[in-house]
């Protein structure tokens, strides 16, 4: 005779787990893979659950194009390119605009204008960010009237830079940077390293708008690139990582000399890092700028500056960027220059030894302040 079956299948026995848990969500695992697991599912589901984001104006390859600048931050439209603003503008009336840090970003933290007296631009090196200047920028600001941006073409400045333009992008900025600022006369004009060159092309091209002049480690007028820099300008992207770690060596010569001990090197060290990491610098404009540079003729700049010029450079040994006996070429180049050293320091004089970096600009500036712009000289 056939049993009877006394019971029927109905699914597996719910789990303990399961029990505890009515909606079903399992607890967080506790192996090595399964933790991973779990982050990956816990944020697939965050992201499933975000209400789909539709962009105002979607670009090919999901990349914004390039807005043109005022000169300081400004957007301003064009024919082939809209303003950043613009598009921010619509997302944010439609409800679908999340903040970015470049939208965050207000124009007046572009540039900086701090201190009473006499004005001074501050025009940054190839890294093309005023922020790595601070510690020079506030003990200028506790003499005179410091003026300071980016540099065209770095975040935080203007788009993009035009490699037509070239050289004369500068002239531009630093117009902008000055008409910004509300300062319609004479200015003294400090350029550091590769913002000397800056500084020397717009003196000679706008000496009614220059009362002074004051090159920092500028390089030679004659200077071309080297092999390491030529490796750098071919590949600046793959090369930024080399060139970074080479300038640790080069530059700790003079940390160690400017901070002789630990105490004070390491706090100096750790707050560069900082700002560095804060406001980084893009290896794609300083290898175009380093370009630019090279295709263009400083000497005939040289010869048509009119306004009082100051040298100033580190000490020979411990200057590992910037030969002090290329800076020195200046001397000769521009017609009675005047030449002062800061000791203890090389290339970063400005900000391992701020305050004395202060004191011989300012002096120099005091001296010539009631003196009226130089006049154009011709061609």
């Amino acid at each position: 005779m056939r049993r009877r079956r006394l019971w029927t299948w109905r699914g597996p026995a719910i789990s303990r787990r399961r029990a505890t848990n009515p909606r079903g969500r399992s607890r967080r695992p506790r192996g090595a893979r399964s933790r991973r697991a779990y982050r990956v599912a816990r944020r697939t589901h965050q992201r499933l659950r975000r209400p789909p984001r539709t962009d105002p104006l979607p670009h090919p390859r999901g990349r914004r194009p390039a807005a043109r600048h005022d000169g300081v931050g400004a957007a301003v439209a064009g024919p082939r390119t809209r303003s950043v603003s613009e598009p921010v503008r619509r997302a944010e009336d439609a409800g679908t605009h999340r903040p970015r840090a470049q939208d965050r970003q207000a124009p007046e933290e572009l540039m900086t204008d701090r201190g009473a007296g006499p004005p001074l631009v501050l025009v940054p090196g190839i890294q093309g960010r005023w922020e790595w200047m601070l510690p020079a920028v506030e003990a200028l600001a506790a003499r005179c009237r410091v003026i300071s941006g980016s540099l065209p073409g770095d975040s935080g400045s203007i788009a993009g830079t035009d490699p037509a333009v070239g050289f004369e992008r500068h002239t531009e900025w630093l117009d902008a940077l000055l008409d910004r600022a509300g300062v319609h006369g004479p200015v003294s004009l400090c350029g550091v390293s590769y913002g000397g060159w800056i500084a020397l092309h717009y003196a000679a091209r706008r000496p009614e708008r220059v009362r002074t002049l004051t090159l920092v480690s500028t390089p030679s007028p004659a200077w071309r690139p080297g092999c390491r820099v030529e490796r750098y300008l071919a590949a600046p992207r793959l090369m930024a990582p080399v060139f970074a770690l080479g300038s640790c060596f080069r530059l700790y010569p003079e940390l160690a000399a400017a901070f002789p001990s630990p105490g004070e090197r390491i706090p100096f060290i750790a707050g560069h890092l900082w700002r560095v990491a804060r406001y980084p610098a893009a290896p794609t404009c300083m290898a175009e700028r380093a370009r630019c540079a090279d295709r263009f003729d400083f000497a005939a700049d040289c010869a048509r500056i009119a306004a009082p010029t100051q040298i100033v450079t580190g000490d020979p040994g411990l200057d590992r960027v910037v030969d002090v006996a290329s800076t020195r070429e200046y001397l000769r180049a521009i017609p009675g220059a005047r030449y002062d050293r800061l000791d203890r320091t090389g290339h970063l004089g400005l900000v391992t030894r701020p305050e004395r970096f202060a004191d011989v600009v300012t002096q120099f500036v005091r001296l010539h302040a009631g003196r009226p712009a130089a006049v154009r000289v011709p061609a």
